[in-house]
This record gives C-alpha cells, structure tokens and sequence, in this order.
C-alpha cells in the first residue's frame, strides 16, 4: 500500500480570505463641499419643520474662506474667526439634537433621520473645525502678533 501525503502550501495570498472583513471606519477628512451638501441635508424642508433646525453661522463666504484656508492658508485672526462660528454652530447642533431626541418615541422615523442628518453634519462641522486649529500652528502671524512677541 501507498501512502500518499497531499500536501497544502499556504501563501501569503491566502491569508486576506481568512482574516475577518471590517467595515472601514476612519472616514475621509471633511472639506467645505461635504460641509455645504450635510447643511442642504438637514435644511430639507422636512426636517426644518420637524425639529426646527437652527440657522448655522456656516455661510456660503464662510465656506469659502474655509476652503482658501485650507488649501492656501490665512492669517490666525481669520482661523480663529472660522473656528468660532464653527464652534457656535456645533453647539447649535447639539442643542437641536437633544432637543429631537425625546421625539423618537411619537416621531421614531422623522426623528431617526433628523437625528442622523444632524450627527453629519456635527461630523463635519469637528472635523473642518480640527482641520482649521492645525492650520493655526503654521499660519503666518500679524504684525500686531510679531511686535508682540519681539517685546
């Protein structure tokens, strides 16, 4: 009798098919466009009924100079005036949430996606504020600020 051993090589190739599959969970950083399209999604006039959405101090030429910021850089008075109305807006939102979120027992759908538009746009509206404080560490300084710290 013959024995016959069969055996198996494993590859490198192989070990993707084992490993368990994770949905991706770090999310592209957020931009003024991805910004502007969440504020479209929650000033839906649906949803601008339903749970009153607040008037965000993001305008359209506060995007924009968000998005020079970021690509082109800007003085540290317009970084710290982009992230205070940032700030202002995020707590807007987070005021409006909580007051939706007693609403999910009479109103369970309109409230899930008033509550889901509303985490959007706080994602994007921390996440474009986190890019804009970086960019205070590298913008240039006023004149006002250097005389300031040559004293």
């Amino acid at each position: 009798a013959m024995i016959v051993f069969l055996g198996t090589f494993w590859s490198c190739d192989q070990t993707a098919y084992t490993q368990p599959r994770h949905r991706q969970t770090h999310l592209q950083p957020s931009n003024p466009k991805h910004l502007q399209q969440a504020i479209k999604v929650v000033r839906r006039k649906s949803n601008r009924e339903f749970s009153h959405a607040p008037s965000l101090g993001c305008t359209t030429a506060a995007r924009k100079k968000m998005e020079t910021c970021l690509k082109d850089g800007c003085s540290v008075e317009m970084l710290l005036e982009l992230e205070d109305r940032l700030e202002k807006d995020e707590r807007k939102v987070q005021s409006t949430m909580h007051r939706v979120h007693p609403m999910m027992n009479e109103h369970p759908h309109e409230a899930a996606w008033s509550l889901a538009s509303y985490d959007n746009l706080l994602r994007h509206l921390k996440n474009l504020h986190a890019q804009l404080h970086v960019q205070e560490g590298i913008a240039p300084r006023s004149d006002f600020e250097v005389q300031d710290i040559e004293f």
